[in-house]
C-alpha cells in the first residue's frame, strides 16, 4: 500500500507541476472562448415572437379515427390555410395596416414587404387539435397588434362568405388570373 500511494502522489505532483508551468495554455482558450461568445451574443439580432393558439374543431374528424389519418388530414388543412394566408392577395391587404411597414415607394418595396411578412408568419399543428400561429420580428413594438390583424383576417377567411379560403381549383384559377394580369402589364 505504501508503494501505490507514493506512485499516486508522484503522479499528482507531476500533474500539478505541469499545470503550474502551463497554466497559460489552459486559461487563455477558456478566456478567449468566453469573450467571443459574449461578443456573439451582443451582435446577434434579437427576435421577438408573438404567438396564439386556435383550438381546431373536433367535427372535422371522422368518428373512430384515432390513427394517423386524422392527423395527416389536419396537417394538410393547415398547410392549405398557411398557403392562403401567405398569398399575395391576403398579404397585400394586411401590410398597409400593420405597424412597422412604411408605405412602399416602388412595387419592388411592396413585394419585399409582403415577402418579409410571409417569412415572419408560421403555422404549426400542436398535438392533433391545436393550431399555433407565430409571428417573429426584430422589433417588439406593435407585434401583438400585427398578430391580431393576421388572426382577424384568418377568422374572416374561415367564416366569411366573401374573400374566403379557396379550394384548390379556385386557388389555381386565381393564380392564373394574377399571372395573366402580370403578363399583360
Amino acid at each position: 500500500m505504501g508503494i501505490g500511494s507514493e506512485v499516486l502522489r508522484e503522479y499528482l505532483v507531476l500533474f500539478l507541476d505541469i499545470v503550474r508551468k502551463r497554466w497559460l495554455l489552459l486559461v487563455v482558450p477558456i478566456a478567449v472562448a468566453s469573450a467571443l461568445s459574449m461578443a456573439a451574443m451582443k451582435l446577434d439580432p434579437t427576435k421577438y415572437t408573438a404567438s396564439s393558439l386556435i383550438l381546431l374543431q373536433a367535427a372535422n374528424r371522422a368518428p373512430g379515427s384515432f390513427g394517423g389519418g386524422s392527423y395527416t388530414n389536419t396537417v394538410e388543412q393547415v398547410q392549405a390555410v398557411e398557403a392562403w394566408l401567405k398569398s399575395d392577395q391576403v398579404l397585400a391587404e394586411l401590410v398597409p395596416r400593420m405597424t412597422g411597414f412604411k408605405p412602399p415607394e416602388t412595387p419592388f418595396q411592396s413585394i419585399g414587404q409582403r415577402r418579409a411578412l410571409a417569412a415572419s408568419l408560421s403555422l404549426e399543428v400542436v398535438g392533433n387539435s391545436v393550431l399555433q400561429i407565430k409571428m417573429e420580428s426584430p422589433n417588439p413594438v406593435g407585434l401583438g397588434r400585427n398578430l391580431e390583424m393576421v388572426l382577424a383576417r384568418l377568422m374572416e377567411g374561415l367564416t366569411g362568405p366573401e374573400q374566403n379560403i379557396f379550394s384548390a381549383p379556385q386557388f389555381v384559377r386565381l393564380r392564373r388570373d394574377e399571372e395573366a394580369a402580370a403578363a399583360e402589364a
